[in-house]
């Protein structure tokens, strides 16, 4: 089955929003960084330093790098966790969903996006640092279109 590329279904689970963010809402440099940031992270065992001062994240690859579950950090805490497919990705659905029911025990979770997807997990932590929550939605888009090139 051929998934179509133009776009990826962008859905926050702890909030509900889900929205279709086409490719060309990325500036290319943008996603060739990305690209280069998540490739080195991987290569480095995980953790790398991000662009934005303070902030850091892990990238775990799912499924021969077909999927991604990355993982926004300041400090020690822990604030957001983005899963990106390209394909189906049960197990990163699961691992999501699982995130998001701990962060909000009641909230009704929707059905999987079809792929390619970019689900994120706003988590707790994400209170103590509101300054991510300005950037972090052009962040995902970014890593997204950064994973799947």
């Amino acid at each position: 089955m051929t998934h179509d590329m133009s776009f990826v279904h962008h859905l926050t689970l702890t909030t509900g929003d889900l929205r279709r963010s086409y490719r060309n809402e990325v500036d290319a440099s943008a996603i060739e960084h990305a690209s280069e940031l998540l490739a080195d992270a991987v290569q480095a065992g995980g953790f790398i330093d991000l662009p934005v001062p303070g902030y850091r994240m892990f990238v775990s690859p799912f499924g021969e790098r077909r999927a991604a579950l990355i993982t926004v950090h300041s400090g020690e805490h822990a604030v957001a966790a983005i899963g990106i497919a390209a394909r189906p990705a049960p197990a990163l659905w699961r691992a999501l969903a699982d995130l998001a029911r701990r962060a909000s025990p009641d909230l009704p979770l929707p059905g999987v996006p079809q792929a390619p997807w970019c689900t994120v997990v706003l988590l707790p932590d994400l209170l103590l640092h509101a300054d991510a929550a300005a950037w972090l939605g052009d962040f995902e888009r970014t890593m997204a279109w950064g994973w799947l090139a």
